[in-house]
């Protein structure tokens, strides 16, 4: 079975529309693009080290918690390729 994928605009308009349909509904999402940060106030990240550790490193996020998180030290992946 071949995943499937949303364009970037498709993607923007499904957290839209929950935002509209649930507004006060706590949704969790993985997002890969740091363009849907805006869609979110919260940013978790998830530690790869194995322990299970899960430290939050921004609340209400905005453009400095997004660049914070996707800096040059720290790439974005984006359709397969680090940006």
């Amino acid at each position: 079975m071949q995943p499937w994928h949303l364009d970037e605009q498709s993607e923007a308009r499904v957290y839209q529309l929950l935002a509209e349909w649930s507004p006060d509904a706590t949704i969790i999402s993985i997002a890969h693009r740091a363009a849907l940060t805006d869609f979110h106030s919260k940013l978790l990240e998830l530690k790869p080290d194995g322990d299970g550790r899960v430290r939050m490193i921004a609340s209400g996020v905005t453009g400095t918690a997004a660049e914070r998180f996707h800096s040059p030290t720290r790439p974005c992946w984006r359709d397969g390729r680090k940006s």
